[in-house]
């Protein structure tokens, strides 16, 4: 089978730029520390969400699936880290 043939290799290349969206918001967070404008169930639902592909990568083995509900979750919780705290230390508004 081609490599263009195979599905997994744009399930690779989605999720090599599902991944790329995040970087330019994590980093604006890390450099700030604002995340007034973020939703906090925003936040929420990409976790959520990212389990779910996890789980139907995992099980359907898929691993370009699996990798990016990992690898977004685990960018996703710096920024949920942040926004809880800002809100904790009333920094949010």
């Amino acid at each position: 089978m081609s490599i263009l043939n195979n599905p997994e290799t744009y399930g690779i290349l989605a999720a090599f730029f599902a991944v790329l969206i995040y970087i330019p918001q994590l980093m604006q967070i890390f450099k700030t520390r604002k995340t007034r404008d973020l939703n906090i169930l925003f936040l929420i639902f990409i976790i959520i969400c990212n389990i779910f592909w996890m789980i139907n990568g995992y099980m359907s083995g898929s691993i370009s699936r699996f990798l990016s509900g990992l690898i977004i979750s685990l960018m996703t919780l710096p920024m949920f880290w942040i926004k809880i705290n800002n809100i904790k230390n009333n920094k949010d508004n």
